[in-house]
């Protein structure tokens, strides 16, 4: 990074309107470690920087198609996919599902608000929400688990809105999590 790019960004960081820009940040699409990496501008633009675990962590890179990791685990060969959500990337994986033993939905939580960054009209995961919700869970052998990530990052200082979680149990499952929106 250039110096004058360093210094241009650090400029529009401390800018008031750009601080009041950043608390909206639920009606754009805008990564949710943009203030990480923004708050840590000095330290990466040191010439000795090395990243940190954290950095790595903050890290976020869309998956675009289909991506398998196997391996094996207890004498069982496990098969993970992580597969891209955009719209466009959905026709790519629903073969994944053929013989599926179980589904992990991972969903940033600091996201839940958010709009997709395709259509700026529709909340990112009430989409998917709403589908695993209504399937019906008697006639597929899947279980749907949700692994909520990023809660460090849920309850950011002037958030407008205020969310509930509370564990549902269905026959179908046990300890799943729910979100409701107020």
């Amino acid at each position: 990074m250039t110096k004058e790019i360093y210094t241009a960004i650090k400029q529009l960081w401390a800018d008031k309107s750009v601080q009041v820009a950043f608390t909206r940040k639920d009606e754009y699409y805008l990564n949710d470690s943009a203030r990480y990496f923004l708050d840590s501008l000095e330290r990466i633009y040191d010439p000795k920087y090395i990243p940190t675990e954290q950095d790595i962590l903050h890290t976020r890179v869309a998956t675009m198609g289909v991506i398998e990791v196997t391996f094996t685990m207890k004498n069982k060969i496990w098969r993970v996919f992580d597969v891209g959500g955009q719209r466009s990337q959905r026709k790519k994986w629903i073969h994944c599902f053929d013989d599926a033993k179980a589904v992990i939905f991972v969903a940033a939580l600091s996201e839940y608000d958010q709009l997709l960054s395709e259509d700026n009209a529709t909340v990112r995961y009430c989409i998917l929400f709403a589908f695993i919700h209504f399937l019906d869970f008697t006639l597929c052998k899947l279980f749907v688990l949700y692994a909520l990530s990023c809660e460090r990052n849920f309850r950011e200082e002037g958030q407008a809105r205020e969310t509930e979680m509370y564990k549902r149990t269905t026959s179908l499952w046990s300890d799943s999590l729910f979100l409701v929106f107020k």
